[in-house]
């Protein structure tokens, strides 16, 4: 049987040269039957003009039109696309030789698309591993690329690329119209992505817009936000209980509970055996709560703590330590070295509130510190009431400051 073709789209706008780069990387593929589809999404840039028209050379085909955004230019090279599976290419960004060879050896009829590792690169170098692909925390957070190899029949079903979304997460929304057609992706743990990060880009241009964004994605996607639907997607992605039992218990007073047959591997680290017992209406919920408040969490011993821990500690949570911050924003980090008490009397003659919690909202509550071990928040979905629930667990909670803040993250 011959080797499937594979298209690589890479869409231009005003591109640099680096899109010569992009087009070397998509034409040193060790997959012996590729072609290169460039698109000239309207640029206008005398010197991109001439840099398209070099890259033209190395392209199987060159397309032109007005500047309609990335989703459109992508959707264009796609409808022409000849190739069963297509690879979606940014023009300054970077393939490794073996991506295309790699990715098809581990697509199956399961999977609409795989994606892998990468690194960005640019003005910082790191490697980024997204880990297995999961439509519950895609639902909240973009983690997958928006590069992968991906099944031209799954683009036509799923409607192509939205083109409204011009100011970015195209690539986000797409992923999750797919997961809502039961469509989902693969992942190969190998880095073989560049992704390059320098001066402002797509992504700056889309965190400056996010919460807009996001608005539009849930509004269009109800059958993956509203309440019921996104418990039940985390019943199959990640649930709070697995029930081992050979028929569904329906008296549970959660909905995202997975139940497994005996002999079956649960998705759940808090897994409830329900084979010869009738469960309490509120089991499942009690055991996740009793997993979670108890994982990792030791007796308190009391220690002392060495002065220059403590201080380290304090300083490197105040980004003190870092070269980064200092050269980055040197006037922020001066401030931090002022003590607390001089600030809250410069507020006070001022006139401004005494506390200044931005440089905190940024640490978002996403982990739980429980004797040296950080674990995952407890999340879980009540069935509807007739009032909503709050646990808070805590080893005490008193009128203090700090404790304010709790009650604070409660509420939220």
């Amino acid at each position: 049987m011959p080797d499937p073709l594979v298209s690589i789209v890479i869409p231009a706008y005003n591109p640099t040269a680096l899109l010569l780069e992009a087009m070397a990387s998509a034409a040193a593929q060790t997959h012996p039957r590729t072609e290169i589809i460039l698109v000239n999404d309207g640029s206008d840039q005398p010197e991109s003009l001439t840099i398209l028209e070099q890259a033209a050379r190395g392209a199987g085909v060159y397309l032109e039109q007005s500047n309609q955004g990335p989703s459109a230019a992508r959707n264009a090279a796609f409808r022409v696309a000849q190739a069963d599976y297509i690879v979606p290419l940014d023009a300054d960004d970077l393939l490794s030789p073996t991506y295309i060879a790699t990715c098809l050896s581990a697509i199956d009829a399961g999977h609409a698309f795989v994606y892998t590792d990468y690194q960005v690169i640019g003005a910082e170098r790191y490697d980024e591993r997204p880990g297995d692909y999961n439509l519950y925390r895609l639902l909240d957070r973009n983690y997958l690329t928006y590069a992968a190899l991906l099944r031209k029949q799954d683009w036509e079903r799923a409607g192509g690329y939205d083109e409204a979304l011009r100011l970015g997460y195209e690539d986000w929304e797409f992923w999750l119209r797919l997961g809502s057609g039961g469509r989902f992706g693969r992942h190969v743990p190998e880095s073989l992505f560049r992704y390059r990060r320098q001066g402002i880009t797509r992504s700056d241009t889309a965190l400056a817009h996010h919460q807009e964004l996001v608005d539009y994605i849930r509004q269009r996607h109800p059958e993956l936000y509203e309440y019921e639907n996104r418990a039940r997607i985390k019943a199959r992605w990640s649930p709070a209980v697995s029930i081992i039992a050979r028929e569904r218990p329906g008296n549970q007073t959660i909905e995202d509970v997975e139940v497994v047959a005996p002999g079956e591997s649960p998705r759940s680290q808090t897994v409830l055996n329900a084979l010869d017992a009738a469960l309490e209406p509120q089991a499942a919920e009690l055991a996740a709560l009793a997993t979670w408040s108890g994982r990792g969490h030791q007796p308190a011993t009391k220690r002392a703590t060495p002065l220059g821990s403590n201080l380290h500690r304090h300083l490197s949570n105040a980004e003190l330590l870092s070269l980064g911050s200092w050269t980055q924003h040197p006037r922020r980090s001066l401030a931090r070295l002022i003590p607390l008490r001089v600030k809250e009397g410069i507020h006070k003659f001022a006139g401004r509130p005494v506390f200044d919690l931005s440089f905190y909202l940024q640490f978002q509550p996403n982990s739980v510190l429980l004797s040296d071990a950080v674990i995952e928040p407890l999340v879980y979905y009540p069935k509807a009431a007739g009032r909503k629930r709050i646990a808070l667990v805590t080893p005490h909670l008193g009128p203090g400051g700090a404790e304010a803040v709790l009650y604070d993250i409660a509420s939220t």
